[in-house]
């Protein structure tokens, strides 16, 4: 993905960012959904990890209203995942990404709004399927 960055025009403004994008969830600290709880275990937790720095993860700002198709870019697509690792935060195992955003036109007012209010929240948009103690399993990532 360096080849991305390094493809970037060097009059073309970015912005790079990094943050947490999955841990995993135990009975203690699960999931929560309004269908129930979910967990996700360390094994899941390395294949976000695969796909985060494999992928290419388009990135953006505000939920779309579903998956993104992977040939389209909706209007709100603004970057991508360049770089992802494992770290720990108080002994649990977290995913973190790094991921530039510069797509700035066509960008909506809204979009641009959240940039400069400093928008914080990442989340993942995937699919899984849940085993019969409520773990996700064969987690497909879509989108941050």
């Amino acid at each position: 993905m360096a080849d991305y960055l390094d493809g970037l025009a060097p009059a073309r403004s970015a912005l790079i960012y990094e943050g947490w994008i999955a841990r995993t969830h135990d009975d203690a600290h699960p999931l929560v959904y309004s269908s129930g709880d979910e967990y996700r275990d360390l094994d899941e937790l390395n294949s976000i990890l695969d796909q985060a720095k494999r992928l290419s993860l388009p990135v953006t700002l505000h939920h779309p209203p579903g998956l993104i198709p992977q040939d389209a870019k909706p209007d709100n697509y603004v970057g991508k995942v360049f770089d992802a690792w494992m770290d720990e935060r108080d002994g649990v195992p977290h995913v973190v990404v790094k991921f530039v955003i510069d797509n700035f036109e066509p960008m909506s007012d809204e979009n641009r709004q959240a940039i400069d209010v400093g928008i914080i929240e990442l989340s993942l948009g995937y699919s899984a399927n849940l085993d019969a103690n409520k773990f996700q399993r064969n987690i497909r990532l879509n989108h941050l």
